[in-house]
C-alpha cells in the first residue's frame, strides 16, 4: 500500500511539472531571437505581453545625425492562430549640420508619434511543418500622417537553429496643403524590404546574424538598394526575454539611410 501511495506521490509531481513545463512554453511562445525579423509564431490565446522597443540610428551625410524611436506594445493572444497587439510610438531627431557659411546649425525634436495597431496570424508552425508562415499587418496613424505595414513572414526551426526571413511592404502618407492656393493633398512613400536572420539556441540564450535590404520608391523608380548586416544576441527568463541587434550599412547610401542601427526590445510575460 505504501508503494501505491508513494507512485501516487510522484505521478501527481509529474503532472505537476508537466503543467508547469507547458505554462513555461505557452509564457515563451512568442520570445523573439532577431528585433528585425519577425517569426512566424504568436501569443497562446489569452496570454499577454508587454514590450518596450528602442531604435537608435546614427549618421548620415547631413553631418551628425542621431534618431531614437522608441515604442510600447501591448499584444494579446486572441487564439492560438491570431495575436494583435497596440502601440504606442514616440521619436527624438538631433541633426547638427555645417552651413556654407561656416556656421553650424543644429535642432533636437522630439515628438509623439501615435498609435499603432498591429495583427499577425499563423497559417503553419515552423517547427511543427515542413515552413512556418505567417501574415502580418499594421496600421498607424499620427495627426495627418499615416501608414501601412503588410510582411510575409517565413520561419523554420531545425532543432537549435532558428531561421527567418520577412518580405515587407509599406506606405507612409501625410496631408499637405499649398501654401498658395489652400489645396488639400497628400504625399506618399514606399518601401520595399526583406530581413532574413538566423540564430543558435543554447538554452535560454541565442547568438546569430541578421540582414535587411531596403529600398525606397521615389519619382515612380525605386533607388539602390541600401544593405545591413551585423549580429544579434538573446537571452530568456521565466518571466522576460531580450533581443540585442546591431546593423552596419554594408553599402554607401547615407543620404536617406543611416550608417548604423541598433535595437533592443524587451518583452514581459503578463
Amino acid at each position: 500500500m505504501f508503494c501505491s501511495v508513494g507512485r501516487a506521490k510522484v505521478a501527481a509531481l509529474a503532472l505537476v511539472a508537466a503543467a508547469a513545463m507547458a505554462v513555461a512554453s505557452d509564457a515563451l511562445a512568442d520570445q523573439r531571437y532577431f528585433t528585425y525579423s519577425y517569426e512566424p509564431k504568436v501569443l497562446p490565446k489569452g496570454a499577454t505581453e508587454l514590450e518596450q522597443w528602442a531604435t537608435m540610428r546614427n549618421g548620415r551625410d547631413n553631418g551628425l545625425y542621431a534618431r531614437w524611436d522608441v515604442r510600447t506594445e501591448f499584444e494579446a493572444g486572441l487564439t492560438d492562430s491570431l495575436t494583435t497587439a497596440v502601440y504606442m510610438n514616440a521619436k527624438n531627431v538631433f541633426v547638427k549640420r555645417l552651413n556654407a557659411d561656416g556656421s553650424m546649425t543644429d535642432s533636437n525634436v522630439m515628438s509623439f508619434k501615435g498609435f499603432s495597431s498591429e495583427w499577425k496570424y499563423k497559417l503553419s508552425d515552423p517547427t511543427a511543418d515542413a515552413l512556418g508562415v505567417l501574415l502580418y499587418q499594421e496600421f498607424g496613424v499620427d495627426r495627418r500622417e499615416w501608414e501601412s505595414e503588410t510582411k510575409l513572414v517565413l520561419g523554420r526551426n531545425f532543432g537549435d537553429v532558428i531561421v527567418a526571413a520577412n518580405s515587407i511592404f509599406e506606405v507612409e502618407g501625410k496631408g499637405t496643403v499649398s501654401t498658395t492656393t489652400g489645396e488639400v493633398g497628400a504625399d506618399y512613400k514606399t518601401e520595399l524590404e526583406q530581413t532574413f536572420g538566423a540564430a543558435y539556441r543554447s538554452g535560454q540564450n541565442a547568438f546569430g546574424v541578421e540582414a535587411s535590404v531596403r529600398t525606397e520608391r521615389e519619382d515612380g523608380e525605386f533607388q539602390d538598394a541600401a544593405v545591413y548586416i551585423g549580429p544579434t544576441l538573446h537571452t530568456a527568463r521565466e518571466s522576460w526575454w531580450a533581443t540585442f541587434t546591431l546593423l552596419t550599412q554594408a553599402t554607401d547610401h547615407y543620404a536617406d539611410h543611416e550608417r548604423t542601427e541598433t535595437r533592443l526590445i524587451v518583452g514581459i510575460h503578463l
